[in-house]
This record gives structure tokens, sequence and C-alpha cells, in this order.
């Protein structure tokens, strides 16, 4: 009955050990897929960097054109409609381009968002593996155990069934 018990016991715990390995082949392929989506991540961050460096220039450049625009149509006359409406049409190219730099900033914030929580699932992930080895260790540790005793008791099974013969 103990041999049956101990058969028992080293079933379950190889049962729980395939169960455990399983578990940190799902977790590694998981770390796998964020880390991948973190390198996306990454390169939309760079992509929406780029561009707001891109934007940042031109809407310097289109704030400068704008102050000479204004300046030169204070000079000729306030009353010339041709200035007034080149100066408007760069107000509106200057203010397009603010609401796109705001769009752009609002992405860059969306995508560091993303990659911190990218980074805590990361970390999280990391933690339940460090775990799960921990835990893989212990129970291979047990199993051992579990061996060395059962080849124990079939020695002192087999020399009591010898001293019986």
């Amino acid at each position: 009955q103990r041999g049956d018990l101990h058969a028992h016991q080293l079933t379950s715990r190889e049962r729980e050990i395939g169960q455990l390995q399983e578990k940190g082949e799902w977790l590694f392929q998981q770390k796998e897929l964020v880390e991948r989506d973190l390198k996306s991540a990454r390169k939309e961050l760079e992509g929406a960097l780029s561009d707001l460096g891109h934007m940042t220039h031109e809407n310097q450049a289109l704030s400068n054109q704008v102050a000479k625009m204004q300046q030169h149509h204070h000079k000729l006359d306030a009353a010339s409609s041709s200035a007034q409406t080149t100066a408007d049409q760069y107000i509106q190219a200057f203010r397009a381009a603010e609401t796109e730099r705001d769009d752009i900033l609002a992405l860059y914030q969306q995508a560091v968002e993303e990659h911190q929580g990218q980074n805590a699932a990361l970390s999280r992930l990391q933690r339940e593996r460090d775990e799960l080895r921990g835990a893989l260790r212990e129970a291979q540790s047990r199993l051992q155990t579990a061996l060395a005793t059962e080849d124990q008791l079939r020695g002192v099974a087999q020399r009591g069934e010898l001293d019986c013969a």
C-alpha cells in the first residue's frame, strides 16, 4: 500500500511539475508578446517624437512667417485686403500646425502610458516566472526526496523478503 501511495504521490507530483512547466512556458510566451508589443510601441514613440520635432520646427517657421507678414501688413496699411488675406492664411496654417502638434503630444502621452503599462506587465510576468521557477525547483526537490525515500523503502522491503526466505 505504501508503494501505491508513493506511486500515487509521485504521479501527482509529476503532474504538478508538468503543469508548472506549462504555465512557465505560457508565461514566457506572454513575456515575448509583451516585449514585441513594447518594441512596436517604442517604434511608434520614436516616430511620434520625430514628427513632433518636425512639427515644432514647422511651427517656429510658421510663427516667424506670421510675424513678418503682420509687420509688413502694418507698414503698407491696415486696409490692404490682399495682405490681410495672406496673413489670415498663415494664421490658419499656424493653428492647424498647433492642432496637429497637440494631437501628436496626445499620441506621445498615450504611447508613454502604454509603455509604462507594458513595463509593469513585463515586470509582473517576470516575477510570476521567477515564482514559478522557484515552485518548480521546490517540486523537483520534493520529487527527488520522494524517489530517494521510495528507493530506501524498496531496499528495506527486499532485505525483509530475503530475511524471510
